[in-house]
């Protein structure tokens, strides 16, 4: 499960992370990681994010948002959710 923050930032390392530039490069670091088969699942809670998943080495990617906020949750745009397989 990946589950970013939406702004990261630390001065005194001078690193930062923001999830409309960097997600695509998170995902591919942790694919590296996952055994072949695996299933990831990405989410963010940006409200206004920008997905950039195209030419992700993986397979089956899948948007799932809907089936993952609660029938009786009045806010649909809460968070957005994919699958995939590494």
């Amino acid at each position: 499960m990946i589950d970013p923050p939406s702004f990261f930032q630390d001065v005194s390392k001078k690193k930062s992370f923001d999830i409309n530039q960097d997600h695509s490069d998170l995902i591919r670091r942790a694919l590296k990681l996952m055994v072949p088969g695996s299933l990831v699942f990405f989410s963010t809670n940006h409200q206004r994010f920008v997905p950039r998943l195209q030419g992700l080495p993986v397979k089956d990617l899948k948007e799932i948002t809907p089936a993952t906020i609660p029938e009786d949750y009045r806010n649909r745009t809460i968070h957005r959710c994919w699958q995939m397989t590494a």
